[in-house]
């Protein structure tokens, strides 16, 4: 039996909530949650983006560790190489497009296309940047 402040015995109407308050309060919740996840997008992708800059900073540890006598190896395919495989797949799983390693011997370049459309690009002598086109030599422009 439900009482009130008095002890006295509630009216039977006053038991629980109705449907209409039901109702209005999954429909502000449903609100709530349609504009928080609308606002996540954006984050998302950004997070993506940083794993792919990620990857290619550890791309650009490979290379130093391939650096052998005055020489990286010199190849226009290296992204495909066994040794890129890992970092590959996790420029892939994160929107990354376009991924490229490639080396003349004494320069090489990395970079791969983002999730906002502009590439993120690292070199030999250590630049790293962002650029709205992919680099043409060896070097990030």
């Amino acid at each position: 039996m439900i009482k009130n402040k008095r002890g006295e015995r509630a009216p039977s109407h006053a038991k629980g909530f109705t449907l209409i308050e039901m109702l209005v309060v999954i429909a502000v919740v449903g609100i709530l949650a349609a504009t928080v996840l609308t606002a996540l997008g954006p984050a998302r992708n950004k997070a993506k983006d940083a794993r792919v800059i990620s990857a290619i900073g550890q791309a650009r540890a490979i290379m130093e560790t391939l650096y052998t006598n005055g020489s990286y190896p010199v190849s226009d395919t290296l992204a495909t190489d066994s040794r890129f495989t890992g970092t590959a797949t996790e420029i892939t799983n994160n929107g990354g497009t376009s991924f490229t390693a490639k080396s003349d011997g004494p320069n090489y370049v990395i970079y791969a296309l983002l999730n906002d459309g502009n590439y993120y690009c690292g070199d030999t002598s250590g630049a790293k940047e962002f650029s709205a086109t992919a680099p043409s030599l060896y070097i990030c422009e």
